[in-house]
């Protein structure tokens, strides 16, 4: 897989969406179809998604990934509770390849992700938001890391509009690095650019800072 996927590899970053978990490869098509003309250029697709469907898409080649020229990244989408699970989850991935994503369910493994280098994005939950102090900004630099925000929870309740707000906040106050990535399974729950602009607009920051949080500062090279 690494191989197919390590040919179409060869476009400048521009806006990258570090995690989707398409339904089926019909709406993975859709979604590199839709956010090429968004203008990006890498996709994160769940690892357990793309291994279930290799033969599919390596089928797809010239048509889909070639036409598109739209990166398809192997992303480790890690949901566990626990340092010892963690641990063991995060050794695993690593040794595939992957770009990884910490979604903690208890504070052992958000700490533990949170300082793990091997861990690109700590996902930050609602409960975790108190959370995000001094401390975890030096736990997230010892790890080189960054804060990540699922926006598919955008979807699932307007409520998540107030919890963005004061997450946002508190990840500027301590000047730590931001992801956003849609968690998509379906091409309509995809994020355009400007929606993100508007977005951070409307809750009372800067427009750019969410593009800033759309170009991973690991994908800078």
């Amino acid at each position: 897989m690494a191989r197919i996927l390590a040919k179409y590899a060869v476009c400048p970053v521009l806006w990258v969406d570090i995690y989707v978990n398409p339904d089926s490869v019909e709406e993975l098509v859709k979604m590199l179809k839709l956010y090429r003309r968004m203008g990006y250029s890498a996709i994160g697709v769940d690892r357990a998604f793309l291994k279930r469907h290799k033969k599919s898409i390596a089928s797809l080649g010239e048509e889909v990934l070639g036409a598109t020229k739209v990166r398809l990244l192997p992303t480790a989408y890690i949901k566990c509770k626990g340092e010892r699970e963690a641990k063991a989850l995060v050794r695993k991935a690593f040794d595939s390849g992957c770009l990884i994503i910490g979604s903690a369910l208890d504070l052992s493994a958000f700490r533990f992700f949170s300082r793990d280098s091997r861990v690109r994005v700590v996902e930050l939950k609602p409960k975790f938001t108190m959370n995000v102090d001094r401390n975890e900004a030096l736990l997230l630099k010892t790890g080189s890391s960054a804060l990540g925000i699922n926006l598919s929870y955008l979807l699932r309740s307007p409520a998540m509009m107030s919890w963005l707000s004061t997450a946002i906040s508190r990840v500027l106050k301590y000047s730590i690095s931001l992801v956003l990535y849609s968690g998509a399974k379906r091409w309509n729950e995809l994020w355009h650019p400007r929606q993100v602009y508007s977005l951070f607009e409307s809750l009372g920051f800067h427009g750019r800072q969410g593009l800033l949080a759309l170009r991973p500062f690991f994908m800078s090279k």
